[in-house]
């Protein structure tokens, strides 16, 4: 459910201005994104947590809210595929 309101308010972002403003802009923020330093190791790249754990969006016809859990990324450093259990 959470995937398929992602997907619907980035395919028409006018239908969705406050799930957008709520919801998709802090989780861009404060999701880990890639820095610089991969060449020499640096593989993990830490998100801004209290930022993403702050959301708690009621969504419409829904009984449970859109909520931010997740804050990092990490890189498989043997670039396995996703279906791998370790690869990211």
């Amino acid at each position: 459910q959470d995937l398929e309101l992602i997907i619907q308010a980035t395919k028409v972002p006018s239908e969705f201005p406050d799930f957008i403003r709520s919801v998709l802009i802090p989780m861009h923020d404060s999701s880990g994104k890639k820095g610089s330093g991969i060449l020499k190791g640096h593989y993990y790249f830490a998100g801004h947590y209290s930022e993403c754990a702050s959301i708690d969006y009621k969504v419409e016809g829904r009984d449970r809210p859109f909520r931010g859990a997740y804050f990092k990324i990490g890189i498989d450093l043997l670039f396995r595929p996703n279906s791998h259990n370790d690869s990211c």
